[in-house]
């Protein structure tokens, strides 16, 4: 059966990449494009197809190297238009395309500029590298009409959207999805629902920046994802509201507004997203012990009691026309409940069942997390100077309380000993403070210089209250209770020089940040104080070989600092003999990341990168042979080593039919420092999405994802795999869209670990609700053409993104 479904997801993703015939009823336009004072064939020459009346584009191509273009197109009425660097644009008459009809056009002769001085623009072309990021140009380029950010975002090379819509860029997670160069600071759902609340004709193009330079943070070395919005300034209003349902076992719901409003010098805007998750899980573990082994089974399920939310309301007003201030306000709140039962049996030696533990755990989340950002932008003059500042605060509000209820049985099912219950309380407060300035200023033509500071303050106040039943009364548990305060300061300064002229790019840079942190575990009598200097340089080269072929280099070294939660020294309980604790001694990683990229005719992107990072974090699992007692928490390696592959390719061979594929082969190589011992995969990682535009505004989407073995640390993850499935359907003048998607459509995907080190020896396999089936409903109201909201920087995504569940 398994295999059947190997074969039949190869199946539909060869027929999807590979598709490049004409619907039957297609026409077809061809021509030729001569320049004018030569009379020789001009080729790499932009040509676009646009229906008549309303002028919307349908295709664009270049010419090949004998000056020819073709077009695909169903039965109507067209024009075309062409751009050409150096040549006066030409767009030609009424075309009249009947079904099945050959139509070739008269030659087009370009006519040269005569006049100096003039500057002629042509489009870009839709994937462009660039010295330090990779581009999706959107705006024009692509026939994008009624998709959203979401699905646009699903088409970057190397972007993945998880189950759970977390943001993976080759592979690796933690990504920043920045709008405008300013981060979002939503959590994956919300990100997601603002993200297909934000139409295309909003968008002029996605920037993919793998290694980013030194004005940004250096934390994080998964990379920045930047969304960068068209500039209009005509007044108006205009947003859109949206509501979906989701079935995946369990039923869901998400509905949600978003609004922007332009008048005069005031700009407007807000958004609001409400709904309920549910879903359900179901573990298997093995531990072999040197005694014998548990068997763990578990199941488990969790829902949005009262659902989740969130809104954002913020406002610009500009002083005049270099100044412009404004401010943002930003809640989301969730409450959760999840409920799991496990089976744990205990075998000896000879693999006879000795005993059975049964333990029933409920856990009731509360999350809730309030925002402020105030800033300032001012232009300086008319050649590109600006100076920005930005003051931010956040309140983060976490509760969790949790019951765990251990039985114990004999193999006859009678009670071997009494039960025991505990219950704990968690609550966990954290605020997290910012102030920042950056300046631009382009000189001496061809350069540019980035500067500015940094100063962000966070403090965590972790209290963990534990009880147990005796006689009916819960009493007080001090070993299993701690309370940890945690302070973080951070001073930062940046300072970059760029460089571009003709064919050459040139960014160098250089971060400097300085850490002081006190860890402060006050029922332990445990005080970690870290004070560190640190200096994270950037370079990046690019140099353009000829018309079809760049070349580009780029270094940077960046930091990851250990989330807030996983120094907490907090103990979760599955049962009495697993459970997960944070780590106060945890430090922080370093990564020094090399990377070569060639681009040809920015279709085909190939980039080979190296990256080492010292001191590296990672889950472990560390168990007592005594006690039995298997305990998950995080810990420092000593290296990891990462070398990679990436090879991403984007074609549309006709014009009803895009495929966007990349693929991904690295090698981990893990040292630790227990026994000069490392554990080290090589994996691959293959994802494709493919487009298809139907009549009357119909599209289909397909997209698959298959992930060889990999290694997460210690742990070995079996490959995975899956296949989604969408139709949607534009109306009302795509103002409005339909959408029926199937995520998982052969329920293929799960998780399967194997872990063997010391004495630790264990299996896992996991499966959840991945296979689900929604119906979203969107309409866009008001002018396309208002300018969208300026996305504000709020100083905190590094600190906020640290925060975690808050468990």
């Amino acid at each position: 059966m398994k295999t059947l479904k190997l074969l039949v997801i190869s199946v539909v993703l060869l027929l999807v990449s590979s598709s490049s015939f004409a619907r039957p009823d297609d026409g077809r336009i061809k021509g030729k494009v001569f320049d004018k004072l030569n009379g020789k064939p001009v080729e790499f020459v932009a040509v676009i197809l646009s229906s008549l009346p309303d002028s919307t584009m349908k295709s664009s191509l270049v010419t090949d190297s004998t000056g020819v273009y073709s077009f695909n197109a169903p039965a109507g009425e067209y024009f075309i238009s062409i751009q050409m660097v150096g040549y006066k644009p030409v767009k030609t008459s009424k075309i009249t395309l009947l079904s099945k009809q050959q139509k070739e056009l008269s030659p087009i002769k370009l006519e040269n500029y005569e006049i100096k001085g003039v500057t002629v623009t042509t489009k870009p072309p839709v994937i462009e590298q660039k010295a330090d990021r990779l581009v999706m140009n959107v705006d024009g380029n692509i026939n994008t009409a009624g998709e959203s950010a979401y699905d646009l975002l699903k088409k970057a090379p190397g972007v993945y959207l998880d189950k759970d819509d977390n943001v993976i860029l080759r592979g690796k997670e933690g990504v920043m999805v920045t709008i405008n160069d300013r981060p979002t600071h939503l959590s994956a759902k919300d990100l997601a629902n603002y993200l297909k609340g934000m139409q295309s004709s909003e968008i002029g193009k996605v920037e993919i920046i793998t290694n980013p330079p030194a004005r940004y943070d250096a934390s994080g070395n998964s990379g920045i994802i930047n969304i960068v919005t068209k500039k209009n300034l005509k007044p108006g209003i205009n947003g859109s509201v949206y509501a979906g349902i989701k079935e995946s076992e369990r039923f869901g719901a998400n509905a949600g507004a978003n609004f922007n409003a332009r008048y005069g010098k005031v700009n407007v805007y807000g958004s609001y997203n409400p709904g309920t998750y549910t879903g359900k899980w179901h573990n298997d573990m093995t531990r072999y012990m040197s005694d014998g082994r548990f068997v763990q089974d578990i199941n488990g399920g969790w829902r949005f009691n009262d659902g989740f939310g969130s809104f954002k309301i913020g406002a610009d007003y500009d002083i005049n026309d270099k100044n412009t201030i404004g401010f943002m306000v930003r809640r989301s709140a969730n409450t959760e409940k999840d409920n799991l039962s496990s089976n744990t049996s205990i075998y000896d030696t000879s693999n006879v069942l000795d005993s059975v533990l049964f333990a029933k755990n409920k856990t009731n989340y509360t999350y809730d997390n309030t925002s402020y950002n105030v800033n300032y932008k001012s232009k300086l003059d008319t050649l590109g100077k600006e100076l920005s500042f930005d003051l931010d605060y956040a309140v983060f509000n976490n509760n969790s309380t949790i019951y765990n209820d251990n039985y114990y049985y004999n193999t006859d099912g009678s009670e071997k000993r009494l039960p025991f219950f505990l219950k704990g309380r968690t609550p966990s407060d954290i605020t997290v403070q910012s102030a920042k300035v950056d300046y631009v200023n382009p000189f001496l033509k061809y350069f540019r210089l980035e500067t500015g500071a940094k100063y962000s303050k966070a403090e965590t106040n972790n209290d963990l209250n534990y009880q147990y039943l005796k006689s009916d009364s819960w009493v007080d548990d001090p070993s299993r209770s701690n309370e940890f305060d945690y302070t973080e300061d951070v001073l930062a300064g940046y300072i970059s020089f760029s460089y571009e002229k003709n064919n050459t790019s040139l960014k160098a840079g250089v971060r400097t940040e300085n850490t002081k942190s006190k860890g402060n575990s006050i029922t332990m009598n445990k005080v970690v104080k870290r004070s560190y200097l640190d200096w994270f340089p950037t370079f990046f080269a690019q140099q353009k070989l000829s018309k079809n072929h760049t070349l580009g280099f780029s270094y940077n070294r960046r930091i990851d600092r250990p989330n807030y939660e996983d120094l907490n020294p907090f103990v979760f309980y599955v049962d009495q003999y697993t459970y997960q604790s944070g780590n106060p001694f945890l430090t922080p990683q370093y990564t020094n990341s090399f990377s070569l990229t060639h681009s040809y005719k920015n279709s085909l992107i190939t980039t080979l990168c190296y990256s080492r990072t010292t001191d590296v974090m990672t889950d472990v699992m560390v168990l007592d042979d005594k006690t039995k007692i298997a305990e998950q928490t995080k810990q420092n390696y000593n290296n990891m080593n990462d070398i990679s592959l990436n090879v991403n390719y984007n074609y549309s061979p006709v014009s009803w039919f895009r495929t966007s594929n990349n693929l991904t082969a690295f090698q981990k190589r893990y040292e630790r420092n227990v026994g000069s011992q490392t554990h080290k995969q090589t994996s691959l990682t293959l994802n494709s999405v493919n487009s298809f535009t139907l009549p009357a505004d119909y599209s289909i989407e397909v997209s698959g994802f298959y992930e060889s073995k990999m290694l997460y640390g210690v742990f070995e993850v079996q490959p995975q795999y899956f296949v989604d499935l969408g139709v949607q359907k534009n109306f009302m003048n795509k103002k409005a869209t339909v959408k029926l998607s199937v995520r998982d459509i052969f329920k293929t995907l799960d998780s399967k670990v194997r872990a063997k080190y010391d004495n630790v020896d264990l299996v896992n396999h996991n499966t959840w609700s991945s296979q689900s089936v929604a119906l979203n409903f969107t309409y866009r109201f008001g002018s396309d053409k208002v300018k969208p909201s300026r996305q504000h920087s709020t100083g905190i995504d590094d600190e906020q993104g640290r925060v975690g569940k808050g468990r």
